[in-house]
């Protein structure tokens, strides 16, 4: 049996009608993983043997985090929920990226813009371009800004706000490696104010410390 109830935890990641719903109900030693995507309006569930402690990368548990969506990945592969498992390659794409592990998320991100580009899950694909963008990074500054540059234009199109803010930081960070502190300063003081017009939670605190290290 799945022993006591210990965690309910929901996520979602919406733009304009689609909205997936991850559900994670984590008891002893199991956790029931309930999903709904709600562009192709299907639902999945699963039962998954693993340890009691795991948490969202985002709680700030990396590694327990990755191993919870590289087993979530995994199932997905299995479903027929494209959309889905795009947002969570992504997800695990950026959780890798934020644990140092540059060359796993590029892989994973490569793979969903391309899915993206083809199924035509616009936003995505400029997620993912982001997210190349950062893996390249100042090691790389012309491929970078390339892939930055993209992102841009797909998540203004598209209007994806919170992901453009993103970009926007990215960028600043191009910017900074660069010597351009007015140019950086000037893209950070835009995203923030989109994070605050939006109310994002896992956005601004990267911005600010980066608009404090051009102040010092």
């Amino acid at each position: 049996g799945k022993g006591e109830l210990s965690d309910v935890q929901h996520a979602e990641c919406g733009t304009g009608a689609c909205v997936v719903s991850l559900v994670l109900e984590r008891g002893r030693n199991m956790i029931s993983i309930g999903v709904i995507d709600g562009l192709t309006q299907s639902t999945a569930y699963t039962t998954m043997r693993v340890n009691a402690n795991r948490v969202v990368a985002k709680a700030g548990k990396t590694e327990e985090g990755i191993a919870l969506l590289e087993g979530v990945a995994a199932w997905l592969d299995q479903q027929q929920l494209p959309y889905t498992r795009s947002v969570v390659g992504l997800d695990l794409a950026e959780s890798y990226l934020r644990h140092g592990a540059r060359a796993r998320a590029r892989t994973v991100a490569e793979t969903v813009r391309s899915a993206s580009h083809e199924l035509g899950y616009r936003h995505l694909e400029g997620w993912a371009e982001r997210l190349l963008g950062e893996c390249a990074g100042a090691e790389a500054p012309t491929i970078a800004a390339a892939h930055l540059t993209r992102a841009a234009e797909i998540l203004e199109t598209t209007g994806a706000r919170n992901e453009l803010a993103k970009t926007l930081v990215a960028q600043a960070a191009l910017k900074t490696a660069a010597g351009d502190s007015p140019g950086a300063r000037g893209l950070l003081e835009r995203a923030l104010t989109t994070f605050d017009a939006l109310g994002t939670l896992d956005g601004p605190d990267r911005a600010r410390t980066l608009l404090a290290e051009l102040a010092g």
